[in-house]
């Protein structure tokens, strides 16, 4: 009857207590449910600790100054502790763990291989070991969004409803020191739309779409990290008002589910790469079966023309958006433009589109050769770091040569940009990493089946 609590069709406790009679044969049942929910909360706590505790103790040894770092990764570190506890997560305030999660995700994307290019400067202990934290803090900041955001779902099914979302999101931010996020959140659209639209690259190419997105989610997630710092100090010098401060931290509530959602999209578009790089492999191995060496000579003829052209028309349509981002006065980065001549001189004796072709060639045929359980788009990251390392060992002159081509685009983004640069004056927009750009080559050639 209505009112009345339902009970255990086994021994008649009340089901809404959690307790069962002695003998019930569904104890047993629910205590494992019950152990295993704590367990899970455990390992949380854990990885919370993880990541908080060794840049504490890091910090310490920095004298004064550094205690104060530490106390404010003891303050962080305590504050997301309580999404460990299930009785605390139901009533506890977003806004209380919302600055700690931001900390996660600044570390995220600033150490991140995804995010970030540090090739260059680096030994291979110093990569591992930087991949190591960012992998911590994504952790730590994915499971802490999966707690709080447990309703949100997104699709790339209708990606543009979803950007809008993410743009409103960021727009509802009130707080004077997140008003960059306000004033950028619309180039970053902007740029993608640029490039062809959401609902476009989705389809044809999806790796240009993940590369934008990761662009925001480094350049937001980056913003947030040093708000967060600029407010403990404002905090610890009383230059903040309570008010202000609580608006603060409501706002982050809204970024850090923003940017949540670009990184769950993300994640769909890796899904979707993984999908679609399996048949066309597959029916090229067929197809050569019947082949005579004739029809072979003329497939490789017609392939090697329509990798020059692919190429000719990549760079050509960057060329025509950078045109285009100028004149609406928004920083836009070229990608290919930037690494094809350095990459071209690794075969020196070949034409610059068939030297590029070569070595695309090369990682196709990696990949096929690793015979690992990956995901193939696992197997691609492994193969262009496999490639990037040859480089870097056995020709340096190419990674040399990176630099300055590094070095050149960002002058001319300084000469082209100057009266609209982002929000510190100085940093300009994504710059691809040579290894990312040789995946997003990759993928556009793959698509148009020039490879």
């Amino acid at each position: 009857m209505k009112g009345e609590k339902p009970i255990c069709s086994h021994c008649g406790y009340p089901k809404h207590t959690n307790v069962h009679a002695p003998d019930c044969p569904t104890k047993t049942h629910v205590v494992k449910e019950i152990i295993e929910l704590t367990q899970h909360d455990m390992m949380f706590e854990d990885e919370v600790h993880d990541f908080f505790d060794p840049r504490m103790n890091h910090a310490k040894q920095d004298g004064e100054k550094g205690e104060m770092t530490a106390n404010r990764y003891r303050r962080l570190r305590n504050e997301l502790t309580l999404l460990a506890d299930t009785e605390t997560l139901q009533s506890i305030s977003l806004a209380r763990v919302s600055e700690a999660m931001t900390e996660t995700l600044g570390v995220m994307v600033t150490l991140g291989s995804e995010y970030t290019d540090h090739l260059e400067t680096e030994s291979k202990k110093e990569q591992m070991e930087r991949d190591r934290v960012a992998k911590k803090a994504e952790t730590v900041f994915r499971q802490s969004c999966e707690k709080i955001y447990d309703n949100v779902r997104v699709s790339l099914d209708r990606i543009s409803t979803e950007l809008q979302i993410i743009t409103n999101k960021l727009k509802r931010t009130e707080s004077p020191v997140l008003g960059t996020i306000r004033e950028t959140i619309k180039v970053h659209m902007e740029l993608i739309q640029e490039q062809g639209g959401a609902s476009t690259l989705k389809e044809t190419d999806p790796y240009k779409l993940m590369l934008l997105l990761n662009s925001t989610l480094s350049e937001y997630g980056t913003i947030l990290q040093n708000d967060g710092w600029i407010t403990e100090e404002a905090r610890l010098n009383g230059n903040i008002e309570t008010n202000a401060l609580q608006t603060f931290k409501k706002d982050l509530v809204f970024a850090n589910e923003a940017l949540y959602r670009v990184m769950l999209l993300v994640d769909q578009l890796k899904q979707k790469m993984d999908k679609t790089r399996i048949e066309p492999v597959k029916k090229d191995r067929s197809d050569t079966k019947t082949e005579t060496s004739s029809d072979q000579k003329e497939k490789e003829a017609e392939r090697k023309k329509k990798f020059s052209e692919a190429l000719e028309r990549l760079l050509k349509e960057e060329d025509e958006a950078i045109s285009l981002a100028i004149d609406r006065q928004a920083n836009l980065v070229r990608e290919f433009g930037v690494y094809i001549d350095a990459f071209a001189s690794y075969y020196p004796d070949e034409k610059r589109a068939d030297a590029i072709r070569n070595i695309l060639e090369e990682l196709q045929h990696h990949i096929q050769q690793d015979t690992s359980e990956d995901k193939p788009f696992i197997k691609r990251l492994k193969a262009e770091r496999a490639f990037m390392a040859t480089l870097a060992e056995k020709r340096p002159d190419i990674i040399e040569a990176f630099k300055k081509a590094k070095e050149r685009e960002r002058e001319r983004q300084l000469l082209a940009t100057q009266l609209f640069l982002t929000y510190d004056g100085t940093t300009l927009f994504f710059l691809v990493s040579p290894q990312g750009m040789l995946g997003h080559l990759f993928e556009y050639m793959e698509n148009n089946k020039a490879i």
